[in-house]
């Protein structure tokens, strides 16, 4: 197994589910066999790409201009340089630039959709150049099929050895933020953007609520940055002014969620988060850009897989007054909680494991390699 040459190419190293991912699915391929190389802008984790990976930071360029044809004659030759097999995109801009070198030299393309957040027409560019293409979820992969686009399903993958149970690195968390053992903690973790920071400044509102209506020990952890950092910062501070006291932590962008996961109560997220929070065993109340879903468990796997955990499709509005009913009805009953987390663990491990994610990728290198070798040798007949 392995023995590939891949490029990896991302539009930045900076903390998300894409790169996340790709860390994921990277090591593992890596331990297996396959050359893996990291290009793209430089970011939060870029010591991590590099402690791992042969890693090359690339510039933003813009098209049309001569910066952007020398990322273009520049990115070939990087794959001439380490003798690239394939190469496998994951975001539109840097994938683009990358797809326009592989198809100079004549090398294969995977590129893995992890949303519907990409410019359509960026996407539909980039995926004109692609020879193979993956989506993480069935939403994903319905959005493509309507635009006549067909495409592998391979799930995200979960490094469950990484996000695993713990306590002892939890309780010193805990008594970093000041937080009681005692204590109910909410956690939220997300990029801090668009729909999914609305998400979090209903958490914020709900949670108010639920701490003066019979949860006095309740405390909120909020991880993550972006755009709206700020905003949900200051409904933060008028919050704590009103309630007459400090619960909710915001913390930014952190190295060691699976830290963060462990020592929390119940975990609000969706897509990535979702499935890295039940690998910690943790219970999700699932809502993110698409609406909200709810309490992930057993009976709802499936609606769960099918929505992507409200990130790509939802039930219903995630407003303040159903987050208030879902967590009250669910942290009044931790039994319940600590069920749904236990029942996590395993569908993850069974549905979503890293291992499986990345050799189902690594089979598609192969399966492009071969047909590319059988072209070959066609062409010389």
């Amino acid at each position: 197994m392995g023995g590939i040459r891949v490029l990896m190419v991302m539009d930045s190293m900076d903390y998300g589910g894409t790169e996340t991912h790709v860390l994921s699915i990277a090591g593992i391929m890596k331990e297996a066999g396959t050359h893996i190389v990291i290009t793209g802008e430089g970011g939060p984790l870029t010591k991590q790409f590099e402690r791992q990976f042969v890693t090359k930071l690339t510039h933003r360029a813009f098209p049309g201009t001569e910066a952007y044809e020398r990322s273009v004659t520049e990115m070939a030759d990087l794959m001439v340089e380490e003798n690239i097999q394939v190469v496998h995109l994951h975001q539109t801009p840097s994938g683009l630039i990358a797809a326009l070198a592989a198809e100079r030299l004549g090398i294969p393309v995977v590129f893995t959709v992890h949303g519907m957040y990409y410019p359509r027409n960026e996407l539909q560019d980039v995926l004109s150049r692609t020879t193979a293409i993956i989506s993480v979820s069935k939403p994903v992969q319905s959005y493509l099929q309507r635009m006549d686009i067909d495409s592998l399903l391979i799930p995200n993958g979960v490094d469950i050895n990484l996000f695993s149970p713990s306590d002892s690195a939890a309780r010193e968390l805990r008594n970093k933020l000041g937080i009681s053992e005692d204590a109910t903690v909410l956690l939220y973790a997300s990029r801090l953007a668009w729909g999914k920071a609305s998400v979090c400044s209903n958490f914020l509102s709900a949670s108010k609520h639920l701490r003066s209506s019979g949860f006095p020990s309740l405390e909120v952890v909020v991880v993550g940055g972006g755009l709206q950092y700020g905003e949900l910062e200051r409904l933060k501070e008028r919050i704590h002014l009103e309630a007459g006291n400090s619960f909710i932590h915001m913390v930014g962008n952190q190295d060691n969620m699976p830290d963060y996961y462990r020592m929390s109560d119940c975990v609000v997220g969706t897509g990535r988060v979702a499935l890295e929070a039940m690998a910690c065993a943790k219970p999700v109340l699932a809502a993110g850009n698409a609406g909200y879903l709810g309490w992930v468990g057993p009976d709802c796997y499936d609606t769960a897989w099918n929505l992507y955990f409200g990130d790509h499709g939802s039930l219903r509005a995630a407003n303040r007054l159903v987050l208030i009913e879902a967590l009250r009805k669910g942290i009044s009953n931790k039994d319940s909680l600590m069920y749904l987390g236990g029942k996590g663990r395993d569908w993850v491990v069974k549905d979503f494991n890293a291992e499986k994610t990345a050799l189902s990728t690594l089979q598609v290198y192969r399966q492009l390699l071969d047909e590319k070798s059988t072209r070959n040798r066609r062409g010389k007949e």
